[in-house]
């Protein structure tokens, strides 16, 4: 009897140390590492974000909280493409908000925005005026999700929305791909002011 419960206890010390972690497992929780994340971020935002006369793009400096399960049948609809575990990751990664960096690679400079900064221009009555005289020839204030990943990590899915007034403004569900690099199969608009 011992000598099977000695069996049994090496037997699963090796299952354990030798098993491979799933891409999605709360010790690993996306399949992909963090320059992947931020080279999504890069290229949504020179595609979408940075215009003609834009110097500088303002980032939240942390993520907005999306769940898509409400939407998922309009975003199955309207991108075919999506599984159901690219949208688990994507909930999955969206449950509280992250802190962001500066985005890297970018063609403008860019500027992290933080919540005490929305407080003291938005509740102080300085709005978008006050906003544009700190950041001028910018693009508005950019928001972004965390970025689901599928799990052989060449699909993503990030919600971003992107405000240039009161109401000047729009959210999109992205989908992209990566082959060489990451491009956009399509930008769904959620929303628009």
């Amino acid at each position: 009897m011992k000598n099977l419960i000695h069996l049994l206890l090496i037997s699963l010390l090796i299952f354990n140390c030798t098993r491979e972690k799933s891409p999605l497992s709360p010790e690993d929780n996306t399949p992909v590492g963090e320059g992947e994340i931020y080279s999504v971020y890069s290229m949504v935002t020179n595609k979408m974000f940075i215009w003609e006369n834009t110097k500088q793009v303002v980032v939240r400096d942390s993520t907005v909280t999306h769940n898509i399960d409400a939407q998922s049948e309009y975003l199955t609809e309207h991108l075919p493409q999506l599984d159901a575990a690219l949208i688990a990751d994507f909930n999955n990664q969206n449950t509280k908000r992250k802190p962001l960096k500066k985005i890297p690679g970018l063609n403008a400079h860019c500027a992290l925005f933080s919540d005490a900064e929305m407080e003291e221009i938005f509740n102080g009555g300085g709005w978008w005026p006050e906003f544009y005289k700190r950041y001028p020839k910018s693009s508005g204030l950019t928001d972004f999700s965390s970025v689901g990943f599928s799990n052989d990590g060449k699909t993503a899915l990030l919600y971003a929305s992107s405000m240039q007034g009161g109401l000047a403004g729009a959210g999109y569900m992205i989908l992209l791909e990566k082959t060489d690099q990451w491009h956009i199969v399509k930008s769904l608009m959620l929303w628009i002011s």
